[in-house]
């Protein structure tokens, strides 16, 4: 018969095992890490583009595991880029 002091060392090793697989699965299923908002301060300074007219002038970007993206819009319509 195992003694207590087996019993928790067991039981604490096995709640850090199924802890640190759930954690892989989210890490490697997220695709989004860190997502944050770009500005295209050339296309602001050129139109002298104020606060309701930012939106045309705003991107996104995004990094995940494996790969990123990043969407520019400089007032000529969104472009779209891959981050590898």
């Amino acid at each position: 018969m195992p003694t207590v002091w087996k019993r928790i060392v067991f039981s604490v090793g096995s709640v850090l095992s199924l802890g640190s697989v759930a954690l892989l699965v989210v890490a490697l299923s997220t695709e989004r890490w860190i997502t944050g908002t770009l500005l295209c301060q050339t296309g602001v300074d050129l139109v002298n583009a104020s606060s309701p007219e930012l939106s045309q002038f705003t991107g996104d970007i995004y990094y995940g595991l494996f790969q990123g993206g990043k969407t520019r819009k400089c007032g000529l319509g969104s472009r779209r880029y891959k981050i590898y």
